[in-house]
């Protein structure tokens, strides 16, 4: 019945020749997007937490002496759009993860960024507005860690937490190459996860779960997203990104990316070919990071002109490039999602597929998007 419920659905439309234009989410000032807060200075990440909190991260001021100060915080973001303080006292937070104790654990990139003497850090914070604690790594240098970038749980092991190092510190990475460390959640000892020598992954900043298992990894230097299977196999899922910063990846398995400075959220298509997916028009503006709430809530981090938190809200049945556009394509890739039963075509979310999920993608296919 699922079968030719789907079926059904692509000989309706195909019959009826529809194709249609309309107005794809394009971040600030759209009818689609929502500002949910501009109330920050200097932000580089966004983080939705395991407890529903959507954060992001605050950098620390600049000093006398053209080093951070110990101003960092991360941010909550409360409904009238103001932020308060979830936790203090860093300079220059980057990923953060929640533990399921509650606990948060902050990679910090150090008071200098992108040097090689291992003066980046782990916080560990309760997340109740109290300051930061050092978990990992010093301040001064010679700690295991250069430039720590985006976390994610060891998918494997609860009990360690993976982290993107841009910058090599030796003995566990080659000076000027990145690569994936892990740090225990109790003891914080720092390991090798994933390093695939010189001339391998470098400037990697940022880890996603990747869709069946595994993770991704970005890399400025390298460019691509890509799968990464320790001690050191990579396989690309992207191809055309160039200087590829953040990856996301969606609850229906979409992957997303984003890369530096630019003005554009990309989303990857058939053969890992990135498509913009969401863009902010205003010159000096860019989108520095994502998050997804579900498949048709998008969370983009905007830096520039148009700095803000915006929640852009996508069109269901618009599920294949070019975005923008209804037509057969979106229809082919909705029917092959359903066969498999891909949850972004459960379109009601009752963990069913079923007519009612069909007759919901017909509705909003012939009602378009606005």
């Amino acid at each position: 019945m699922n079968a030719r419920a789907a079926i059904a659905c692509l000989a309706l439309i195909a019959l009826g020749g529809l194709s249609r234009a309309f107005a794809a989410p394009s971040g600030p000032g759209q009818s689609q997007t929502v500002l949910l807060t501009s109330d920050f200075v200097s932000s580089a990440r966004i983080a939705l937490l395991n407890d529903g909190r959507l954060v992001i991260s605050e950098v620390g001021a600049v000093g006398v002496d053209g080093t951070l100060t110990f101003d960092g915080a991360l941010l909550g973001i409360l409904p009238n759009g103001s932020t308060y303080p979830v936790t203090t006292g860093m300079l220059n937070p980057q990923g953060v993860v929640r533990d399921a104790d509650g606990a948060l654990f902050i990679a910090d990139a150090g008071p200098r960024s992108e040097t090689n003497d291992g003066d980046g850090v782990i916080w560990r914070a309760a997340g109740d507005g109290s300051p930061a604690v050092l978990f990992v790594g010093n301040y001064t240098g010679g700690g295991p860690l250069s430039s720590p970038g985006g976390l994610l749980p060891h998918p494997s092991d609860p009990t360690r937490v993976l982290v993107a190092e841009k910058s090599g510190t030796p003995p566990l990475l080659p000076i000027d190459d990145g690569g994936i460390l892990s740090f225990g959640r109790d003891d914080a000892s720092v390991a090798v996860y994933f390093d695939d020598g010189v001339g391998g992954l470098s400037d990697t900043t940022d880890l996603a779960s990747a869709p069946g298992g595994g993770v991704l990894a970005s890399d400025i230097e390298y460019g691509e997203i890509t799968r990464v299977t320790p001690p050191a196999t990579r396989v690309d899922v992207s191809s055309g990104l160039s200087e590829s910063a953040r990856v996301v990846v969606s609850p229906a398995g979409k992957i997303y990316a984003r890369e530096y400075s630019a003005p554009a959220l990309y989303r990857l298509g058939p053969g890992g070919v990135p498509a913009p997916f969401i863009t902010v028009s205003s010159p000096g503006s860019a989108i520095l990071d994502a998050v997804v709430e579900h498949e048709t809530s998008i969370i983009v981090l905007v830096s520039g002109p148009e700095k803000g938190v915006y929640r852009v809200l996508t069109c269901p049945p618009d599920v294949a490039p070019p975005f923008g556009v209804l037509d057969l394509m979106d229809v082919n890739a909705f029917v092959i999602g359903f066969l498999v039963m891909s949850p972004d075509t459960d379109l009601n979310h009752d963990g069913l597929h079923d007519l009612v999920d069909v007759n919901l993608f017909i509705q909003s296919f012939l009602g378009g998007c606005p």
